[in-house]
């Protein structure tokens, strides 16, 4: 009986250890196809992507797009800091700051003013130049422009009027919609008259 045991033990043995390697060797076998597939469909999705971006970022970030970009983005940051004031009187031999500094001191602001000049080319008589204000921050034309409405009650400054400096694109924008307003308006005007 302990021969038949010894053998039978021995057998179970050898076939746990067999099928242990044989388990084993699946096991790799599979991990290495699934691991080599794995990395074709990763490699392949990468590539695809890559050639995408590659052909969209191209487009997107050539050399004169990210310099019209950062063109942009500059002169955004330094109108920021100014306000152009519309309509005030123009003399020979004008002081312009002077001028900028009592239009200021009736809104009862007195900003750092880096800079103050005249807009555009010698007027004919009776023609009123704008006048571009560089200031020292955007805090202090956002002041500004929110008590410019209040200009309109004094008598010295009636015609003068203050607004944000904007680019040829926001002007074009606005000129759009303020003769659209018009046009909605003479169309309501001539509707309501035959009415």
């Amino acid at each position: 009986q302990s021969y038949a045991t010894t053998v039978e033990t021995t057998c179970s043995e050898a076939v746990k250890t067999g099928m242990q390697s044989y388990v084993s060797a699946v096991e790799t076998k599979c991990s290495e196809a699934y691991s080599a597939n794995f990395e074709e469909t990763v490699k392949g999705g990468i590539q695809t992507y890559a050639s995408a971006l590659e052909s969209k970022c191209s487009e997107v970030f050539s050399g004169k797009k990210i310099a019209e970009a950062v063109k942009s983005a500059v002169q955004a940051k330094d109108r920021s800091r100014n306000v152009i004031i519309f309509g005030v009187e123009e003399q020979s031999n004008e002081i312009v700051e002077e001028k900028v500094g009592e239009i200021f001191s009736y809104l009862g602001e007195r900003p750092c003013v880096i800079e103050s000049s005249r807009m555009g080319l010698v007027p004919k008589p009776g023609q009123r130049r704008p006048i571009k204000v560089v200031l020292r921050g955007s805090d202090h034309v956002k002041q500004i422009l929110r008590k410019a409405k209040n200009l309109k009650d004094i008598a010295a400054c009636k015609t003068v009027f203050v607004c944000p400096d904007r680019s040829v694109e926001e002007r074009q924008e606005i000129k759009r919609k303020v003769e659209e307003r018009k046009r909605l308006r003479t169309v309501d005007n001539t509707a309501a008259e035959v009415t």
